[in-house]
């Protein structure tokens, strides 16, 4: 894979876990570190998740998920 693509994953990994942080639920942040980026992530943490791509599908299916059961439960 080349760098340009983990590069733009990464960030994108970051919007996503900075965006599970401000919705504030402690259930959804619980399942966002414990099913896909660590609690107090390092870049490697993120880097590692972008390289592998079953992983990066993964994260960004359970980020859609709990973010639809937010919506659901919240709004």
């Amino acid at each position: 894979m080349d760098k340009k693509t983990i590069e733009i994953r990464v960030k994108l990994l970051k919007g996503m876990h900075q965006y599970i942080i401000e919705i504030g639920d402690e259930d959804i942040y619980m399942d966002w570190v414990t099913l896909a980026v660590p609690d107090e992530p390092r870049e490697d943490d993120f880097e590692s998740i972008a390289e592998d791509n079953d992983n990066w599908i993964e994260c960004c299916s359970l980020f859609g998920r709990l973010v639809k059961y937010d919506i659901e439960e919240n709004y």
